[in-house]
């Protein structure tokens, strides 16, 4: 499978806690929408462009913008990411109500979403939806900061800054022909930057209505500081060294930075490549604006400051989801040590402890470490720390500390399926991928063997230790690096603290009472056995699968929002066609083919009706799901969600998840020498010219299997068919695809 078709299948697919709430944080997984799906996910791009062009009276917007546009934000809309009525968006559409309580009229246009993302930001459009992210809830510190950003982005919509946005860029393509159809990462900058004018003047509308609230003025300024520090964690606390330690295990405080990267960030940075004009001068602005009016307000909090708190919190246990599915882990172990200051002992926090240790040590044994861990030199603040110390442990320390930990919280959690299936499966990576030499694991008390260090130190003779490995039968160059280092150890600079060996005591309880050393043994000869045999199976199968294709045999299989995208010969895509195509792919996969025992169930995102919350929430799932173990390529490891997955699992009957994406292309042959010859020939010269303009169809079809049994990837087909994609010739390639999957050998 190309990475392009593969990305491109992605892309669619401080305050105290209170009370209130506090179960959900308890029973925490992740934040799902709710109630009745909103007309604006379960309408058709096409219909919405039809109506829109339809009413439009700019004779500066032309059929592309709203093609482009709608057409985009339905494709985030329809991801399964955005969320509605859910505390999040409800509390933001009860701060936005009193905001514009002045403005009822204006109200009653907007429709308020929220969008899981780490990304600090928030967007409105011409349409009237204004979307904030779960990044920007996590950061705020006040419900005025958010009234302030309402302000703001509200501004933006009555001051048309999408469209004026769209006719500039019209303009450049009339006068210097360099304009093109935005692609996917243009559109989503788009919507979330204007140009400079365009951001003060939001800043001013946005701060004439925020001063008809009874919020404080000085919020406003907050809210900036919010923005200017947005790159950090949503909280800055001072990393505790013990965190890792535990009544077995501890580390030594010498493995963590004595110093941190300080915050560099000021307000008047450098904004001449930015979109955004500089903190600085934004609230030079605002200062202007609010000058010395007598009419201000002085509250944090109007709608409610307990709702807030709730809402911020369920945005922070969010993000440690997204960051773990994104493979941010020593983000997401610095944002749940956060949190666990006031959530202690919460099963969603353990187990995305868990998570994050897991992925770590699974990245360091098979050389990945660097995409999931970042360069120091780019970490300020508190969390440089932890960052430092992560990337301190040497690939065995590292196991042997996710060991412990993984371990613990099996016994902590002695019935959680959850904590045992990775625990289980880190035993076998820690077995046969970390390195560690388990006839080196102490029994002994880390601290009784620095006492007896300390002691041995005081009576060791380094002459009369270089004396015999002279006399000794050893090799020139094994006595040469023996009295090197013996050597070194006479050294002033060199100091013996036994630190680094802190890793070899911190399973001698499981060693003295579960006889952990012959447990690994035993367990490594069975999976060295277990994966002979897997890949001797795996062997036959492809060159089975070579002759005579898969043989599967799924009975039962989900289909997940199949893609289909179909370009015109510019290369642009057409929506349109494209969405229709869409839907008859998804009646194509429940069509039920004679001879084929299989079942199929299709999540699709463009089918759905009003009552369909349920799937809408499961489409985004699995695509986290998918995402995230593409991502892993081919290392083999239980995704961030596996454990999410198995409700899914159990209401469709199946641990069998189908993604495909049917690419449709137009062409005409490129211009060659037998071109030329061709047409200089009087008998072949019609021939030549008919293949020269004769535009030529073909499609690409990319289909893979993943079970959610054990987040493997077990079947994946390209198709590349040089016809055009007719129902009836996709029905062929599909029957085929669902055949592979079902039958037996």
């Amino acid at each position: 499978m190309s990475s392009k078709h593969l990305i491109f299948l992605l892309v669619f697919f401080c305050a105290s806690t209170s009370s209130f709430g506090q179960s959900e944080f308890d029973e925490f997984t992740s934040l799902k929408s709710k109630g009745d799906v909103p007309i604006d996910f379960t309408t058709l791009s096409s219909k919405k462009v039809e109506t829109d062009i339809n009413k439009n009276k700019d004779d500066e917007l032309d059929k592309e913008f709203f093609i482009n546009t709608r057409f985009f934000i339905d494709e985030l809309l329809l991801s399964g990411n955005v969320l509605f009525n859910e505390p999040l968006s409800d509390y933001v559409r009860k701060v936005a109500k009193y905001t514009l309580r002045q403005e009822k009229k204006l109200f009653k246009e907007l429709r308020f979403y929220v969008l899981k993302s780490t990304a600090v930001n928030a967007f409105s459009t011409d349409q009237g939806i204004i979307i904030f992210t779960t990044g920007l809830l996590a950061q705020l510190e006040n419900e005025a900061q958010l009234a302030y950003i309402i302000a703001h982005e509200v501004s933006h919509y009555t001051e048309d800054h999408v469209r004026e946005g769209y006719v500039e860029r019209q303009n450049q393509k009339k006068s210097k022909g360099r304009y093109k159809r935005m692609s996917y990462n243009d559109a989503v900058h788009t919507l979330s930057n204007y140009d400079k004018d365009n951001e003060l003047e939001a800043d001013k509308k946005g701060i004439e209505i925020y001063l008809n609230t009874t919020y404080s003025v000085d919020e406003i300024y907050g809210a900036f500081q919010v923005l200017l520090y947005s790159y950090l964690p949503f909280d800055e606390r001072v990393f505790d060294t013990t965190y890792f330690d535990t009544d077995i295990m501890k580390v030594p405080g010498s493995f963590f930075p004595d110093t941190i990267n300080q915050i560099t960030q000021e307000e008047d940075y450098d904004d001449e490549g930015s979109t955004h004009p500089n903190i600085r001068k934004r609230i030079d602005e605002a200062i202007d604006i609010i000058g010395d009016r007598e009419s201000r307000g002085d509250k944090n909090f109007q709608v409610s400051e307990e709702e807030f708190n709730r809402v911020k919190n369920l945005a922070r246990f969010e993000s440690v989801n997204l960051n773990l599915a994104e493979r941010n882990y020593v983000d997401a172990l610095y944002e749940i040590f956060i949190l666990q200051h006031d959530f202690p002992d919460n099963r969603f926090l353990d187990l995305s402890f868990t998570k994050a240790i897991y992925g770590l040590a699974k990245y360091k044994n098979h050389g990945r470490f660097s995409e999931v861990t970042r360069k120091l030199k780019k970490v300020e603040g508190e969390s440089y720390v932890l960052h430092g110390f992560i990337k301190n442990l040497d690939r065995q320390q590292l196991n042997i500390v996710a060991y412990r930990h993984l371990y613990d919280m099996t016994v902590k959690y002695p019935s959680d399926k959850a904590f045992k299936e990775y625990f289980d499966d880190y035993k076998k990576e820690f077995c046969l991928y970390s390195n560690v030499d388990i006839e080196e694991l102490k029994a002994q008390n880390f601290e009784d063997f620095k006492t007896d260090l300390d002691s041995n130190l005081q009576t060791f003779n380094i002459e009369d230790s270089i004396r015999k490995v002279d006399e000794s039968d050893l090799s020139k160059f094994q006595k040469i690096k023996l009295k090197k280092k013996l050597r070194a150890l006479g050294s002033d600079d060199v100091k013996i603290s036994g630190d680094e060996d802190f890793h070899l005591f911190a399973l001698r309880d499981l060693i003295v009472d579960k006889g952990l050393r012959d447990d690994l043994r035993s367990s490594k000869n069975t999976y060295e056995n277990e994966i002979e045999d897997e890949e001797k199976a795996q062997e036959e199968a492809a060159l089975d699968a070579q002759k005579n294709g898969h043989h599967l045999g799924i009975k039962k299989l989900v289909v997940v929002d199949p893609i289909y995208e179909t370009y015109k010969l510019n290369a642009d895509r057409n929506h349109g066609k494209s969405e229709d195509k869409k839907i008859s792919v998804s009646h194509i996969y429940e069509e039920p083919f004679r001879k084929l025992d299989l079942e199929v169930d299709v999540l699709d995102s463009k089918t759905m009706n009003a009552n369909d919350v349920a799937e809408y929430n499961e489409i985004g799932l699995i695509k986290h799901w998918m995402s995230e173990i593409v991502d892993h390529e081919d290392l083999q490891m239980l995704s961030s969600s596996h454990d999410k997955m198995a409700e899914i699992t159990d209401k469709y009957g199946t641990s069998k998840f189908m993604f495909s994406g049917i690419y449709g292309y137009k062409e005409r042959s490129e211009a060659s020498i037998m071109h030329l010859y061709g047409i200089l020939l009087l008998y072949t010269a019609p021939f030549a010219l008919a293949d020269l303009l004769v535009v030529h169809n073909y499609f690409e079809l990319v289909a893979f299997e993943v079970d959610a049994e054990n987040d493997k990837v077990e079947f994946v087909e390209v198709h590349n068919v040089n016809l055009k994609g007719i129902n009836s010739i996709l029905r062929v390639y599909i029957y085929d695809i669902l055949h592979q999957l079902s039958s037996e050998k």
